[in-house]
């Protein structure tokens, strides 16, 4: 999911008295998975990784069990910590703050008198809103690049979601060699190398992902030739190479061409994926052909 720490805690009711109190510089993180509420701070109860977890220490004694909890919570790549200050615990110690502040994990507290199961249930009510509007964004760009609705009533849906007709839309397709996991997994994976890779400036310019024909879509919206190209290579070094430790051969399509010809420019990127794999080059623009 593209929705930040920060947009879920600015979006909760304020009501809730949420305070940030350490791990400023993960606020903007995404990719967050879920809510949990926690009070067994062993790491194998953690069933998923990405979620923000919530928690009134019930079962605090030390301030070392707390330091535990946020070792584990690191391990398993937690995106933010919620503390309920007022019943089990009265303030939190400094150890945890700048261990939070190292690890670049946002960590809030709330009052005693907020049940944590009300912050729970809205920050899941967000998650699925924002879960909803990506498969929406998709599902309207694979509606134009298919031609499966009319033209006009897919670009008002898209202008609802904050992209307009003056846009550029740039198409790239990957097609990695003797892969061997499922395409969900490779989904997932390829979502969470865009947060942690490019978190602090790809947000707005990686519009969706999806699957097609054996193949990933990846649709960039104003996206300047300087990012595409280190998002390319980051695609084919540090993900393909490093992460999946497989050959990946990727085209790009038109740069800075607009919604009206994303259809045509998409499906000029299937034959040259072909020439790609012919050649054995990994990388080929369509601008240099």
């Amino acid at each position: 999911m593209t929705i930040s720490v920060k947009s879920i805690m600015n979006n909760l009711s304020p009501s809730y008295r949420i305070r940030l109190i350490a791990g400023k510089n993960g606020i903007d993180d995404t990719n967050i998975n879920w809510v949990s509420v926690v009070e067994d701070y062993s790491v194998e109860k953690f069933k998923n990784d990405n979620q923000i977890i919530l928690t009134s220490v019930m079962r605090y004694s030390t301030d070392e069990d707390l330091m535990s909890l946020a070792k584990n919570l690191y391990k398993v790549n937690a995106k933010a910590l919620i503390v309920n200050i007022g019943r089990y615990i009265y303030s939190i110690p400094i150890d945890l703050k700048e261990y939070c502040d190292k690890i670049n994990m946002p960590l809030y507290t709330i009052p005693g008198d907020v049940l944590m199961s009300d912050v729970a249930k809205d920050i899941s009510h967000i998650l699925i809103l924002d879960e909803a509007k990506e498969l929406s964004i998709t599902e309207v760009i694979q509606g134009i690049i298919f031609n499966t609705e009319n033209f006009q009533n897919q670009i008002n849906k898209l202008s609802m979601y904050g992209f307009s007709e003056e846009s550029t839309y740039c198409p790239i397709i990957l097609k990695f060699e003797e892969y061997k996991h499922d395409n969900e997994f490779l989904l997932r994976s390829l979502r969470s190398f865009f947060d942690n890779e490019f978190k602090n400036i790809y947000n707005g310019r990686i519009l969706t992902t999806f699957l097609y024909n054996r193949t990933i879509t990846i649709i960039l919206a104003d996206a300047k030739k300087e990012f595409i190209d280190n998002f390319v290579n980051a695609l084919n070094k540090k993900f393909a190479s490093e992460f999946l430790n497989c050959k990946a051969y990727i085209c790009i399509g038109k740069l800075n061409d607009n919604i009206y010809n994303l259809s045509n420019n998409f499906k000029k990127l299937l034959p040259m994926l072909n020439v790609s794999l012919k050649n054995d080059k990994n990388i080929i623009y369509y601008d240099d052909m």
